[in-house]
Order: structure tokens, then sequence, then C-alpha cells
């Protein structure tokens, strides 16, 4: 790979160099994979090089059907073969003229700065530009705006089904681990509830991504949940940049517990479990967690985290993983506990009426034996809260909306359970004219309550209270007590 590729990638953003010693390793499919020491399975693959966009051309032309499929699934899935080709093909040209393409990246950045400027007399708590600045014309990540920078960035993943197996699942049941996955959750108190920010596809590294991570800080939850997703594909540098960083601070009074998604299974989940390991190694006190997915268990509460990645993306049909999870919640029920559970993974999606292969997966679980009162998932880049129906008998909610610059979302779509809150604003106030097709990123604060009953506050990046929703056991589950749309 010469120097102008780097330059271009570095560039786009890819910083090879927050890596810690890695050295080339071996060559696969014309890849230079990275290797942190001898032995060590590959956990870093860098951007497509023109012969490598060469290659994704010549297998889109072979096959269009499986490179838009693998383009969805990682990328958008709204994407049609027309985008996905354009898409490749402008990558190729940037590729093949890494200066052009670096003039033409820095040239449209400025013209964004220069039609979204922020006016003087905007603010917000905690808004500090001097130490976190604003980029609103920034539009890294966004499905349209930044095609040919997805294609550079995920294109080995996509040419190439598999590179190499997924890093080794880590199981409750093996000796090494005692907890067996399961942690003890404090009890809220009459005094004080118990509050836990939940955020999901956060891993961008984007200023609204960090000012959520510096509300984190600033309000010390004594626990946070992330349900996955950092991208563009879950490299190791790309933890280093859009991940680590910005949760540094939280780690030394926050226990930090981590799904993961999709995109962290493009890297074989190889920085993922060395996250998890670096955590528990530098606070063994205070950072838990041991594997992909967990059980936090109170005598009130109990919240099951489940890896909906492994055994097949986006399902859970694994027995000895349904085994785990159906005992989890089934104890949790036959104790009086409120079923809590979280997933990279949605069950359904706003837009749509029907369910997906992970709700078929888990049916008997949530509708035969009822064993879920909540769930949260991400994924899917929108951020609703929905009721419960007799065929959907549990409380919904998407959180999908921590980092990704989602497109703003709009009520009146179909959606196969009710909607009680869809977040429609955009990221900032209208009356401000500042990109106002972006959807407001934000993240949700579960509170519970020592009397059994549980507080839903949806905060967006501003730290503006958007949603707060108050729900109380019943014998068939949980129930909206109040709903406060603001």
């Amino acid at each position: 790979m010469n120097d102008d590729v780097k330059a271009l990638h570095r560039a786009l953003g890819y910083a090879p160099e927050s890596l810690v010693e890695l050295k080339p390793g071996p060559q696969a499919f014309g890849l230079d994979l990275q290797e942190s020491a001898p032995g060590v399975p590959p956990v870093e693959i860098p951007p497509l090089d023109e012969e490598g966009a060469q290659l994704l051309e010549d297998v889109f032309e072979q096959d269009p059907e499986h490179v838009v499929e693998r383009f969805r699934s990682l990328w958008d899935r709204s994407l049609t073969a027309p985008q996905v080709g354009h898409a490749i093909r402008r990558a190729r040209a940037m590729l093949s003229r890494p200066e052009r393409a670096i003039e033409f990246f820095g040239a449209n950045e400025d013209l964004e700065a220069a039609i979204s400027s922020l006016p003087p007399e905007y603010t917000f708590e905690g808004m500090d530009l001097a130490s976190c600045p604003i980029d609103p014309g920034n539009t890294m990540f966004e499905t349209v705006a930044d095609a040919a920078r997805w294609v550079i960035m995920t294109g080995p993943f996509v040419a190439h089904s598999t590179l190499a197996r997924l890093a080794p699942l880590r199981r409750h049941d093996a000796p090494t681990y005692r907890s067996r996955f399961v942690y003890q959750l404090p009890e809220p108190s009459k005094d004080g509830p118990l509050d836990i920010a939940l955020l999901a596809d956060f891993g961008t590294g984007l200023y609204h991504s960090r000012y959520i991570a510096r509300q984190l800080e600033r309000r010390a939850f004594p626990y946070a949940i992330h349900l996955g997703d950092v991208y563009y594909a879950g490299r190791e540098s790309e933890f280093a940049q859009y991940f680590k960083r910005e949760l540094r601070p939280i780690l030394s009074r926050t226990k930090l517990f981590t799904l993961a998604g999709n995109h962290e299974r493009y890297s074989l989940n190889e920085p993922f479990f060395r996250y998890v390991d670096e955590r528990r190694q530098a606070a063994p006190l205070i950072q838990e967690q041991e594997g992909s997915y967990f059980c936090l268990r109170s005598e009130r509460f109990q919240i099951v985290g489940i890896d909906t990645q492994y055994f097949g993306s986006f399902r859970y049909k694994n027995p000895e993983l349904l085994n785990w999870a159906e005992s989890m919640l089934d104890e949790g029920r036959r104790s009086g506990r409120v079923n809590i559970l979280l997933s990279p993974d949605e069950p359904y999606t706003y837009g749509s009426k029907g369910t997906t292969d992970l709700f078929k997966d888990l049916r008997r679980i949530l509708v035969q034996r009822r064993l879920v009162d909540l769930w949260f998932w991400g994924n899917t880049h929108y951020c609703a809260l929905f009721g419960a129906t007799k065929a959907l008998p549990f409380i919904g909610s998407c959180i999908g909306h921590g980092g990704y610059p989602y497109e703003r979302e709009r009520p009146g779509k179909p959606t196969p359970a009710p909607l009680l809150f869809l977040e429609t604003k955009g990221r900032f106030p209208d009356w401000t004219r500042i990109r106002p097709d972006r959807g407001n990123n934000g993240y949700c604060v579960l509170r519970l309550k020592a009397d059994g009953n549980v507080e839903l506050r949806y905060i967006d990046w501003m730290a503006h209270e958007r949603c707060i929703t108050r729900l109380e056991p019943t014998p068939s589950g949980l129930a909206v007590k109040s709903l406060n749309v603001i």
C-alpha cells in the first residue's frame, strides 16, 4: 500500500497509529492483516486500497446480490444495487487518485462548515466548544453523504464473507468464570433509585457521541450499558478512537457493560473481548464483565443482556445460549423480579408490521412463557418506545440513536406495536436551520425504584429530557402508569 493511499485513509479518519505495537501479519485474500503478537488472531484489517477496490468491483459484477446484501447488513438496509455499484466505482476512483480525493474531502468539509455554522446564541447545558468542538457539517458515517468512505472502510469485509473465525465464545459455565456471568445489582432504596444509562450505536466519536459521554461522566451513573456497534467495523483502532477514548473518564466510578453488535463481529469480536479484559484488569472491583452476555440481578429487578451475533448474525438459536437466557428469565419470574432484556438487535422495526427472525428464535421465551417485561435494543437507527400487545407481550424500546447520524424520523409509519414515543426532533433545534435532515441523538436512563416501579427517561445529546415514562408491575407484566413527551 503506497504512502498516498495511507494518507487518504488518514484523511478519512483511519488512525492505525492508535494501535499499540501492532505489526504486519499474514496475508489473506490480498489484505495486509495485523496481529498484536505471534499466534494472536487478526484484529486489524485496514481499509481498501486500489487493488482491493478493483477486487470488490469484480465481485460485485459477478454477484451483485451477494455484495448488496452484505452492505445492507453492515451499512444500511435500504441500499439498492445501483447505489452500491456507484459507491464502489466512486471509491475505486478516489483510491486511484488519492491526492485529488484528499483535496475533494477537504473542500467538501469546508463547504459543509460554511453552510452549517452555529448561531452565536445557540447553547445548552455542558456545551464547551474549546474542549469539544461541534462540527455540524461533518457527514462521516451518513448513509448517502459518506457512501464512498463506507465502501473504502468496510469493503474488505464485504468482498470476503469470512476472513477468519470469530474469537472463541466465552461460556458462562467454564471453570474460569466463577460468576457464571451473573453479577449482583444494588437494591434500590426508598432514599434513592438506581439509575442505569442505556445507549446503543454509540461508537462513532462524533461530537454528539462525545457530549453524551460527558453527560455520563458528569452524572456519574453507577451503571452504563452499551448495546453494541462501534463503527465502521469494530476494528481495534476504531475502538480506540470512537469508544475507549470517550468512555475512559467514567470507568473509575461507573460499571460499564457492553454487548457485541454486528459491526464488532466483522473484526471477529477480538477488539471487543480485548476491551472487556482491559477494563476488568484495570479496575477488577468495578469492571465486572467477563463475556459477551450477562445477568445483573437484585431482589426486585433482573437485567439480562444476550449475544445475538455470535451464532448467526441477528439470531439467537444456539441451544446453550437459549437455555441460559430462559433459565435466567425463568428464575427472575419465579422470584417476582421485573425481567429486563437487552440485545444488540431488534424483535421488530418501526416502519414495518412484521417481526424479525430474532423474535421468532425467542418466541417461546417471549410469547409462550411471557418471561420478558421490558426489552431494549439497538442496531436500527432511531429512538422509540412501544407498548405491549397480546402478540408482543412486553414493552419495547429501540435506542439505536446514540452516535449514528441517522435520518430524521417522522410519525405515521406502520408499526407492529403501539407507538408511545418516537423521537422526531432534529439534531439541532429547528430555529437554527442546521442539519434538519438528521435525527436527534441521545440515550435512555433506566431508573429502578424500591417499590418495583420503573421509570424511563429519554435524554438527548444536549441534555434535554425528551420523554419520561413511568411503568408499574402488574400480574400480567409492566404497565404504563404515565407518559410525558416533552
